[in-house]
């Protein structure tokens, strides 16, 4: 195994109930307007959207929603998310639901804070590289294999071009088999560290480090 570092300071709050505290995790933030993003109907259903809402209310937090996120999420949500933060002003994006809603408001968020299109970002239209990705890698959903193999090779290729050395990607994937394919044919890569996150369902936490 080869040795690394790996900085990334994240909060964290974890817990049954743990929502009954976003109000005072927004508020320590001093943001002025808060754009609630989730998916199709789980959130409203649930009654956790409700408990935002109603928390919301009570703490005098201002706030617009945008719903309608599915797996693998729409450009199309997002430039409409971008428009509405835009027009509304928002500076704090709360994504409530999965891994889906997540991607689809980090990519909001890039787009408000950063001028042109949005998916120039995605498409790496610029000179610098990087020195980590952090993904969570899409589902099968209706891809067949054989377009999931040609998306995971597709990615590891790219990440070539883009990853300073020393580089660290670090993934979350339901598609293992695929990543050790790829690492198997791109010996630029090496699997740091492996995490069996759901065992039933196959899901892992994978840190992949380039070493060219």
């Amino acid at each position: 195994m080869n040795d690394f570092n790996y900085y990334a300071p994240t909060k964290v709050v974890f817990g049954k109930g743990a929502e009954q505290k976003v109000g005072n995790l927004i508020k320590e933030q001093n943001c002025k307007k808060v754009l609630i993003h989730y998916g199709s109907g789980s959130a409203r259903r649930s009654g956790l959207l409700d408990r935002i809402e109603a928390i919301f209310d009570k703490e005098g937090i201002t706030y617009v929603e945008l719903g309608g996120v599915v797996p693998n999420p729409r450009l199309s949500l997002v430039y409409e998310g971008i428009a509405l933060c835009k027009k509304e002003n928002v500076d704090f994006i709360l994504a409530v639901g999965g891994g889906s809603v997540i991607d689809s408001a980090k990519a909001i968020g890039y787009g408000v804070a950063n001028e042109g299109d949005v998916w120039d970002f995605f498409d790496f239209k610029h000179d610098y590289l990087f020195d980590e990705i952090v993904t969570n890698m899409p589902v099968r959903g209706k891809m067949t294999r054989e377009q999931l193999d040609r998306l995971y090779e597709k990615f590891f290729r790219k990440a070539l071009t883009i990853l300073e050395k020393e580089a660290v990607i670090v993934m979350y994937t339901g598609e293992i088999g695929f990543v050790k394919k790829q690492l198997r044919l791109h010996m630029e890569f090496s699997l740091l560290e492996e995490y069996c996150m759901q065992s039933k369902a196959g899901c892992y936490l994978l840190i992949i480090g380039v070493k060219r």
